[in-house]
């Protein structure tokens, strides 16, 4: 038996229309029904019919729209249209979807329905045999594998469907990419035609070539773990359709143990300032490979520790607020170009040398590193070559507070994160953050953030 439901929001016209047809006569049995797409998506999930007969016109979600979701849940599910007859030229578009027939409403008669069930019917069980009768993943393995690749921002339940020319399900990976072997492929620029048009929304597709002889846990691993930063460095990869070699993929190599180093250098923020070491910066990067994630963390760095603490982004917010857009390298690249420009016009705003800064830049890395021992400014200006009143005075004026503020505003966020996130005693937190006695550190905790230590952690773990 073919299980379907049936979709219409006028529950007088479905209703009619279910009694009206002798199902079972055709090997059809109606499992469902639902007055809207919601619902009928539920029963879709629930039910896991073959064959989805459904108005065109609804109100929230349209008949197309619920086809295309339909064929996310179930990719294999076939779909036809209930129209009146000023909706034919909808019949077109429905079609195009992937809708195997259409029913007029209005003309609904005894006489001319059961043929077009019967047409109906024979469609199904012909694309049933034709696709039993294709080689499959499992009997015959795979030559390639069809990736969609989620755009920044995707909703749940994206609209994806399935070209023509392929066939199976989707299987979701755990770097969020969803993959489809393909046991064969008829033609690759057929393919790549019929993906421009109907999976770019929301999606970018990757036809991942000569996978013949690999094993499909295998490729999952591989793709989880590869793909995400293959594509991320690829020049062309922000295009809506990418084909990789899996040679390719398999000649990366993990920059893990790099990644210490590479960030004590991108920390010192020569790059920002010299066009040498911007050479550097970038070129050692895109030599390394390093992770996708080791870059966005890198920039969010930049953003907290610099950008907004010194008040840099007041009149550049803009290329701090979405960063989650940048999906590539050479996106990056630029991001990373801005933030070298609004550093320098600070400089030059602030009339300090770039040498000097660097040397506070050091200065202040010296004390997050050190922020929990007796840390004094003679010994941080000695660190950076300076003289004590001169680091002072520049200090200052690069910092926006005198050395000895910084030192305790930063040691009173330290003790923040510790109370929210430790159950260490407060004595032992003030002394884990510099603070040599316990009631001066609470007298100062109060005065900085209003209340005492205690009381923060009480609040703090409320709000958890």
């Amino acid at each position: 038996m073919i299980r379907a439901i049936v979709v219409d929001d006028e529950k007088l016209v479905r209703k009619g229309f279910i009694s009206i047809i002798e199902w079972s006569a055709f090997g059809i049995e109606i499992i469902g029904e639902a007055g809207d797409g919601r619902a009928a998506l539920e029963l879709i999930r629930e039910k896991k019919p073959e064959l989805l007969i459904t108005d065109i016109t609804m109100p929230g979600m349209s008949g197309f729209e619920l086809i295309e979701l339909a064929r996310v849940i179930l990719p294999n599910i076939k779909s036809v249209v209930l129209t009146c007859h000023h909706e034919f030229d909808y019949v077109h578009e429905a079609l195009r979807l992937g809708a195997i027939d259409y029913i007029v409403k209005t003309l609904i008669e005894m006489d001319n329905i059961e043929p077009i069930i019967q047409r109906i019917v024979d469609r199904i069980r012909w694309e049933n045999e034709h696709r039993r009768s294709e080689p499959t993943v499992q009997s015959e393995g795979f030559q390639s594998a069809l990736v969609l690749v989620p755009e920044v921002v995707t909703e749940a339940g994206t609209i994806v469907s399935l070209p023509p020319s392929v066939q199976g399900e989707f299987i979701e990976l755990e770097c969020g990419y969803r993959m489809l072997p393909l046991s064969y492929l008829k033609s690759e620029a057929q393919l790549e035609r019929e993906a421009k048009i109907r999976l770019t929304e929301g999606f970018r597709t990757v036809h991942v070539t000569g996978l013949v002889g690999q094993q499909l846990e295998d490729l999952r691993s591989v793709l989880t773990e590869r793909l995400p930063d293959y594509l991320f460095y690829l020049s062309e990869s922000d295009k809506a359709y990418i084909q990789v070699p899996y040679t390719e993929m398999g000649k990366m190599q993990k920059a893990d143990e790099r990644i210490p180093e590479l960030e004590q250098y991108w920390q010192q923020l020569k790059w920002a300032f010299f066009h040498v070491e911007w050479e550097r910066f970038t070129q050692e990067i895109e030599r390394v490979r390093p992770s996708s994630r080791s870059i966005t963390d890198f920039a969010e760095y930049m953003t907290a520790a610099w950008l907004a603490r010194f008040g840099w982004l007041e009149e550049n917010h803009w290329l701090f607020m979405n960063t989650k857009q940048y999906r590539i390298w050479k996106e990056w690249r630029s991001w990373f170009r801005e933030a070298s420009m609004i550093i320098q016009t600070r400089t030059e705003q602030l009339e300090i040398s770039k040498e000097v800064v660097l040397s506070l830049v050091k200065a202040i890395r010296f004390v997050y590193e050190r922020l929990g021992n007796g840390i004094t400014q003679e010994e941080v200006a000695l660190h950076v070559n300076m003289s004590r009143s001169y680091f002072s005075q520049c200090f200052k004026k690069f910092v926006g507070e005198s050395f000895g503020d910084f030192l305790r505003n930063q040691r009173i966020e330290d003790a923040k994160r510790l109370l929210g996130r430790s159950d260490y005693g407060v004595y032992e937190i003030a002394s884990m953050v510099g603070f040599e006695d316990e009631k001066y550190f609470s007298r100062v905790f109060r005065e900085k953030v209003g209340l005492l230590p205690t009381e923060y952690r009480a609040n703090s773990r409320k709000t958890v």
